[in-house]
């Protein structure tokens, strides 16, 4: 036990000494580059400080956030329904088929620039991220379906369990590693896509709008503080999902 808190002390400190490394070299960096082109990360913290302590930069990222978040429970709900379909129904899945490869191949860029033909530019993320999580819950939830025990289901029919107890005791728990697995996969994807599409599109109060506005202006300072805010949001997006998950996984285990 003790070799074990020994090592784990010692793999933190190696962390902050790799961390503080880097920092160091970051600064020495921004020392020898005009501030108008590359901020150091003094500048970067005095300048994350003061947006921290301002009303609109929490209702900046509050928009932001929940933009992606629709659109990914929305993707997560339709494309495990559409997945479930299309399981049951076989011409459905073939059907479906070329434009799930298709949206799983088009580039995100691309897609954004269409989307503001069709629709306003704060709704983009939105529909961004929808199109990002779509096709990866669609698919791992076909792959879950395909590979449910079919001896636990004849077993169910046997036995007469009746459909809402036979999905909780079967299909859900069979289901979870590959919904959770699609989550981890597709919760970053979209926060990424979703602020590439602020980027794009600026609609008000968005985080890409005010990434994109620094950048106008060269406040390289501002420019990185936003790129850290964001950073911290898109983690603080994927740990609250995850959590979530553990949270109805142990639920349902227990």
């Amino acid at each position: 036990m003790k070799n074990f808190i020994t090592q784990n002390k010692y793999k933190r400190i190696r962390q902050l000494l790799i961390v503080a490394f880097w920092l160091i070299v970051w600064q020495l960096i921004g020392k020898g580059i005009p501030k108008l082109l590359f901020a150091g990360p003094l500048e970067v913290l005095k300048c994350l400080l003061k947006l921290v302590v301002q009303a609109d930069t929490w209702r900046t990222a509050g928009n932001s956030i929940f933009r992606v978040a629709v659109g990914f429970f929305a993707a997560f709900i339709f494309g495990n329904a559409l997945a479930v379909a299309s399981h049951k129904f076989k011409f459905l899945k073939e059907l479906l088929s070329p434009i799930v490869q298709l949206v799983k191949t088009i580039p995100v860029a691309s897609f954004i620039i269409v989307a503001l033909i069709w629709i306003s530019s704060k709704n983009v993320s939105i529909l961004i991220s929808f199109v990002v999580v779509f096709p990866i819950s669609y698919v791992n939830m076909l792959e879950g379906l395909a590979n449910v025990d079919v001896r636990l289901l004849e077993m169910a029919e046997v036995f007469r369990i009746r459909p809402f107890d036979k999905f909780r005791a079967i299909y859900f728990h069979q289901l979870l590693p590959f919904i959770i697995s699609g989550c981890k996969v597709s919760v970053g994807m979209a926060w990424k896509a979703g602020v590439a599409g602020e980027i794009i599109g600026r609609p008000d109060y968005s985080v890409g709008d005010m990434l994109y506005a620094a950048k106008l202006y060269l406040a390289t300072d501002e420019l990185f503080a936003w790129t850290v805010i964001i950073i911290l949001l898109g983690v603080a997006f994927e740990k609250c999902i995850l959590l979530l998950l553990k949270v109805v996984e142990k639920r349902t285990k227990g």
